[in-house]
């Protein structure tokens, strides 16, 4: 809180927190110069957002929770407040059914397509979410190539130099999921990773 002078050892604990945030940003490939300048602003406080692993990262909404901390981030800065802005994935609960699936709108009918791994997780819900690992590779393959499926009809009302950035996007897509799950053990890693490089390395939001 302003207005009271930290002990030496909250200091020497920050400084600990800030030397573990870079060393696991760098390992799980989602740090920029950014993430780096923005931990070090932790001395003095921050904004603070998060969201549970999912599937596939999970629904889109998740991008808007970004953007708000983003807009929350520049409004903090136009009343010269140098914040740390942090997003975290909240993989502490119990694993719940809702975090083993997502849906995707489907073009050509009402029903959305659903992407769901609950088959290749734990059914106990006790245990802690970042203790749930990946489904096997073959499950990926096979979800992507459903939802490229599905995706066509998305194609078909998309047209000139649109449907080519469309392809494009969903090629630049499919590969994050491929190479994010493949570094990944653990379904909180590959959210992390997920969300981890669209908002540090895609966006650069820091």
């Amino acid at each position: 809180k302003t207005g009271k002078i930290r002990s030496a050892v909250q200091l020497e604990k920050l400084e600990i927190l800030k030397k573990f945030l870079i060393q696991f940003h760098k390992d799980m490939g989602i740090v920029s110069q950014k993430v780096l300048e923005n931990i070090q602003k932790l001395d003095n406080g921050s904004i603070l957002m998060g969201q549970q692993p999912i599937v596939f990262g999970g629904p889109g909404f998740i991008g808007n929770k970004f953007g708000c901390l983003a807009f929350l981030d520049r409004i903090a800065k136009k009343e010269d407040l140098a914040l740390a802005p942090i997003f975290f994935i909240g993989d502490y609960d119990g694993l719940q059914k809702e975090l083993t699936r997502t849906y995707f709108p489907n073009p050509i009918s009402q029903g959305a397509v659903i992407i769901d791994a609950s088959k290749h997780l734990p059914e106990d819900s006790n245990i802690a979410v970042h203790r749930a690992e990946v489904p096997p590779l073959s499950w990926l393959i096979n979800e992507i190539e459903n939802l490229s499926n599905h995706l066509r009809g998305f194609q078909k009302q998309v047209k000139g130099p649109s449907k080519f950035i469309f392809e494009e996007r969903w090629d630049h897509l499919s590969t994050i999921l491929k190479t994010s799950f493949q570094q990944s053990n653990t379904l909180s890693e590959w959210a992390t990773r997920i969300w981890g490089y669209m908002a540090n390395i895609v966006s650069d939001l820091g």
